[in-house]
C-alpha cells in the first residue's frame, strides 16, 4: 500500500469514529511517534554535570517528591 492510500484509509476510519475515539487515536499516534525519537547518549550530557547548584537541586527534589509521586486513580 502506498503512502497516500494508507493515509486515505486511516482518514476514512477516522471519519467514522466519534470525537472521543479520535482523541484516543491521536494519543496513540503521538505515543508511537515519540517512541521512535530517542534522546541523546548519556555520555554527551556529562558536560552538564554539576551545573545546577545544590540549593536549586534540593528545591527540584522537593517539588518532585511533593507533586510527582501522587497517584490519580481516574487518570490514565
Amino acid at each position: 500500500m502506498n503512502k497516500m492510500s494508507l493515509e486515505q484509509a486511516i482518514s476514512q476510519y477516522l471519519k467514522n469514529l466519534g470525537a472521543e475515539e479520535q482523541q484516543e487515536v491521536l494519543e496513540f499516534a503521538r505515543a508511537l511517534f515519540l517512541s521512535k525519537h530517542k534522546g541523546v547518549p548519556g555520555q554527551s550530557l556529562l558536560s552538564f554535570a554539576g551545573s545546577i547548584d545544590q540549593k536549586d537541586a534540593e528545591l527540584m527534589r522537593q517539588a518532585i517528591e511533593r507533586d510527582c509521586e501522587k497517584i490519580t486513580h481516574d487518570d490514565w
